[in-house]
């Protein structure tokens, strides 16, 4: 929780600066850092209210995720293939669960896999758990 506090951390830090230089180096002109300032404060107020709720946001979507993964996908998982695995086919309303399906799911990792690649969203946005893997539907029931 703590790690969604860089964002506004640094904002606020760049803040402080360029207060400190706009008293310092004012010159008796402060409209020159009037914008700048409070530019910055509208931004570190928002992002002090915004990345702590996203980042738990993230955090619930990722349990939610993580339950469905070892609820349904994992009993139906028939072979391992790395980043991936393989389930055997069933009714269509079996993988429907809550807010997920196989769609929704893999598209879920994928993106959120490629956010945590972008330093300042890996800092808001929850890491999705590694053992969690993308599904593909193939193999037929032998039972």
């Amino acid at each position: 929780m703590l790690e969604s506090f860089i964002v506004p951390g640094v904002i606020g830090i760049i803040l402080i600066i360029v207060g400190i230089c706009a008293y310092e180096w004012g010159d008796g002109n402060d409209m020159r850092w009037f914008l700048p300032i409070w530019f910055l404060c509208g931004f570190f107020v928002l992002s002090v209210i915004a990345c702590p709720g996203v980042y738990i946001k993230s955090r619930n979507k990722a349990w939610q995720v993580q339950t469905y993964y070892e609820n349904i996908i994992q009993p139906n998982i028939v072979e391992n293939k790395g980043d991936t695995v393989v389930i055997k086919n069933l009714e269509a309303g079996i993988w429907q669960a809550g807010e997920f399906n196989l769609y929704s799911y893999n598209s879920y990792i994928r993106t959120t896999r490629y956010w945590q690649e972008i330093p300042i969203l890996s800092t808001i946005i929850y890491p999705v758990p590694k053992e969690l893997k993308f599904v593909s539907v193939g193999k037929q029931d032998n039972e």
